[in-house]
């Protein structure tokens, strides 16, 4: 019979901890803009959760390590990470500028990280 112990248990590392849970703070942010919105647009609102939902479970995914959630959230970022460009050349600098910056340093952490050996 096989027990568990720690040693068995591979860790996650920190910076993808830290990523989960700046997934998990912008999904709680949709639900509250989705439920300030309510009255507004029905659309909005539904996109909202829609969105809330999917960063959910990549957060949760990325927390188990799985690659399917590191594939959504490098595409998620390469939107916003375009978004953000278009938003500068539009002109809306303080909004554009510290998104682009989280999103290209979350990029790079996901393609660039190095695995460790074993």
């Amino acid at each position: 019979m096989k027990y568990y112990t720690r040693e068995n248990e591979e860790t996650t590392p920190i910076g993808m901890k830290i990523i989960s849970v700046i997934c998990f703070a912008v999904a709680l942010m949709l639900i509250v803009s989705a439920i300030i919105l309510l009255k507004f647009s029905v659309i909005t609102t539904l996109v909202f959760a829609v969105l809330a939902i999917i960063l959910t479970i990549v957060g949760i995914g990325l927390w188990k390590q799985k690659t399917w959630a590191k594939i959504i959230l490098v595409i998620l970022t390469i939107i916003i990470f375009i978004d953000s460009i278009l938003g500068m050349i539009g002109g809306d600098l303080k909004r554009n500028i510290p998104i682009f910056v989280v999103s290209a340093i979350i990029f790079g952490y996901l393609m660039f990280r190095k695995k460790p050996t074993q």
